[in-house]
């Protein structure tokens, strides 16, 4: 085991740390989104829910040397990366609530977490030493049941908050 592989799993269960602390309705994420159409807010609430819990799981993975993990590590820390600088840049999603200064400070550690997260897993999928490691990557069907449970209350509690509910 590497010391790449434990930055893998400590910056993305960090990621996913920081995504969840703003979750809409809670303290740090307040803006209205009312004006989005419902159907655009549920599809990028079940993305950041996925990206979010998927990171916890990643995490995991990335300490068996799952080479699946690496790849979906990368797109992870891409994903992290666009959507928080999309959201600074005022590109998406767009609201007549200015942000926070404490969200503004959440996705700028995110934007500083993703980039060495991108780094690190990039070097690890083309690195010679990690080519011939092979495990398998499941999830037990129970774990998943409760995860598709728990991602649906955030999704209904995340759009409901934002839509001003």
């Amino acid at each position: 085991m590497s010391a790449k592989n434990y930055t893998i799993s400590i910056l993305l269960a960090l990621s996913g740390i920081l995504l969840t602390l703003l979750i809409p309705g809670g303290s740090i994420e307040n803006r209205d989104f009312s004006h989005i159409d419902p159907t655009i807010l549920v599809s990028f609430n079940i993305f950041l829910t996925i990206l979010g819990l998927g990171s916890f799981i990643l995490a995991f993975y990335t300490l068996s040397r799952s080479r699946v993990s690496y790849w979906l590590a990368l797109l992870s820390a891409i994903s992290y990366f666009v959507v928080y600088a999309i959201d600074l840049y005022q590109i998406f999603p767009q609201s007549p609530t200015p942000m926070s200064s404490a969200l503004l400070l959440i996705e700028l550690l995110g934007v500083l977490v993703a980039i060495p997260l991108i780094y690190v897993t990039a070097t690890m999928i083309f690195d010679d030493e990690e080519r011939d490691s092979a495990s398998s990557f499941f999830i037990n069907q129970w774990w998943m049941l409760g995860l598709g449970i728990l991602g649906t209350i955030i999704v209904l509690f995340a759009t409901n908050a934002a839509m001003g509910g």
